[in-house]
């Protein structure tokens, strides 16, 4: 949600795109693009270039990565996650208790 001018604003839609290595389904780069009305429309291919300039810039190799777009339901930024490199889906991972 965004307030412009004292006003609540509700996203016309979000795009979620995930970066991991397809070797073992490591999580390196999420990003997620949200589009108010009158913003800049993005397509899943401008969100993934993004993600990718994103990722490069943080020094991560961007060669081997592949991209997953996921729907905002399905993600969520306070949850860990890895890719099941068969499915191609979403796979929790709990995080460890503090000792």
């Amino acid at each position: 949600m965004a307030f412009v001018e004292g006003r609540k604003l509700a996203p016309e839609y979000e795009r979620v795109c995930i970066l991991y290595d397809p070797s073992d389904g490591h999580v390196v780069h999420r990003h997620t693009f949200t589009k108010f009305a009158g913003g800049k429309d993005m397509s899943e291919k401008e969100v993934e270039g993004r993600a990718l300039e994103i990722a490069r810039k943080r020094g991560h190799d961007v060669g081997k990565l592949k991209a997953l777009h996921v729907s905002p339901t399905e993600h969520s930024n306070a949850k860990n996650y890895r890719i099941d490199t068969k499915s191609l889906r979403l796979v929790e991972i709990p995080f460890a208790p503090t000792p």
